[in-house]
């Protein structure tokens, strides 16, 4: 699924797996204005302003990066061709099994 607005530097990519992770959160009551902040700052690609804590991971999640965009809610994502960034999870640490 594509997400496009004509006012977007870059495309975002939803990821199945993405999707299926903003659904729980939607029905679990999880702010969705705050991810929609955080997909529009992404689709208006770098340099991400210093509050969302965007870095890319290291070890075996090399190339992914992660924006946070509460206390301990965060969108990992990565560059993919010119102008595409694929969201690949949404969550907290725990549910998408990623420890600081």
């Amino acid at each position: 699924m594509l997400f496009l607005h004509s006012s977007m530097r870059y495309k975002l990519l939803l990821h199945r797996q993405f999707t299926k992770d903003l659904t729980r959160l939607k029905r679990a009551g999880w702010n969705m204005e705050k991810a929609k902040a955080g997909m529009r700052m992404l689709a208006e690609g770098p340099p991400f302003p210093a509050k969302y804590h965007v870095h890319e991971l290291q070890g075996s999640m090399k190339g992914v990066w992660d924006m946070h965009i509460a206390h301990n809610w965060l969108i990992l994502f990565r560059f993919q061709e010119t102008k595409v960034i694929e969201l690949l999870r949404t969550g907290t640490h725990a549910s998408i099994n990623l420890t600081e």
